[in-house]
């Protein structure tokens, strides 16, 4: 006779699509005991479903004359909170369905408690319009809700926030160091303006040193397809295509390899929330430069684990490169393997224990 596994408690998370990262938060709960459902509106080429995969529950579409409105199926979610009893709900801070409508909805037609999930810096809220701000910030706290966030800025804003870093799947067993003549750049994320990639490719461009650059990303809609062409285009223009190789749609599995590739990482992007790619990076033991408008950027010690540039900055960005080319072999060395994303214990003793001792406590 089979066993059957028990768990301790149910948790349900509520968000627009299935994102790499879910993976390890997923891993986390279920080695806590804790079953986890993820409700997705949405699906993409690239996901990763090794211990969970999301139900999907399409959104509802609607088209008058030329303006097109979609809102989320509550009768279906109502439908599956009746068939299983969850403790607890997360719902990921995306737009006004999941911040507003859907918390409303959980709050007087349900008797599951929620949390709020963001990987945006919380510090961005101050700095949306007076309406944003007032949307939330009267909703955490009318909702008397908590955000949890793997973004750890914890010196200006005063709200029910709650730090956890991010989990992650991808572990190196051992240090990889392959000897080329040239140095080896690597960067993941879709292809979307907002990455910032054309902006890497035209600094390397000024810089003389040979190198070779890997370029990872999604292309799984129109906007991804516009974007990659433009910058498949700029390689073929500028004769750079022996220099970087652009490639798509990579299974999330067979990442490891080409973190053990490179000698460094870097995420150009601009208006980036927290990216966990930069942190697989680290625990591979390899640098990494993202923008100061990027949430990882709390976990980069400049000079220590990587470079932090000024966000969409030629100059600052060449700069950042140019230091790394000349530090990245002593910079890996010293990193330690998975508690490179800690390096930056001033900012950690500054995380107090409220904050980094959230517990579900449901």
């Amino acid at each position: 006779m089979k066993s059957v596994k028990r768990f301790k408690k149910s948790v349900v998370f509520f968000l627009p699509r299935y994102h790499t990262n879910l993976v390890g938060i997923t891993e986390y709960f279920l080695k806590k005991k804790i079953d986890i459902k993820i409700l997705s509106t949405e699906k993409k080429k690239i996901e990763n479903y090794l211990f969970s995969k999301p139900i999907l529950i399409p959104k509802i579409n609607i088209n008058i004359f030329f303006f097109k409105f979609y809102f989320l199926n509550l009768f279906k979610i109502k439908k599956l909170l009746k068939k299983n009893k969850f403790d607890l709900a997360i719902i990921r801070l995306h737009n006004f369905h999941f911040d507003i409508f859907l918390p409303i909805f959980l709050k007087f037609f349900t008797d599951v408690k929620f949390v709020f999930y963001s990987q945006v810096d919380i510090n961005y809220y101050l700095k949306l319009n007076l309406l944003k701000r007032i949307k939330y910030f009267f909703f955490l706290n009318f909702f008397n809700s908590k955000i949890v966030t793997p973004v750890f800025n914890i010196n200006r804003i005063k709200i029910n926030k709650y730090f956890i870093p991010f989990p992650f799947l991808l572990k190196m067993k051992k240090q990889v160091i392959l000897r080329t003549k040239y140095i080896k750049i690597l960067t993941i994320g879709k292809f979307q303006e907002r990455k910032n990639l054309l902006l890497l490719i035209k600094v390397l461009e000024k810089i003389k040193i040979n190198y070779k650059l890997i370029i990872i990303g999604e292309k799984s809609d129109n906007a991804h397809n516009f974007t990659f062409m433009n910058i498949k285009n700029y390689i073929g223009k500028k004769k750079l295509d022996k220099k970087i190789d652009i490639k798509f749609n990579i299974d999330h599995n067979k990442i490891n390899k080409f973190y053990n590739w490179c000698d460094f990482f870097v995420l150009p992007s601009t208006k980036e929330p927290a990216s966990i790619s930069p942190l697989e990076a680290l625990s591979f033991r390899k640098a990494v430069i993202c923008s100061d408008n990027n949430g990882i950027r709390y976990y980069i010690k400049d000079g220590v684990n990587g470079y932090i540039f000024r966000d969409n900055n030629f100059k600052s960005l060449k700069k950042k490169i140019i230091k790394m080319f000349l530090s990245y072999k002593k910079i890996n060395l010293k990193l330690k393997v998975h508690k490179s994303i800690f390096l930056n214990e001033n900012l950690l003793k500054k995380i107090s224990k409220k904050q980094s001792e959230f517990k579900y406590d449901f």
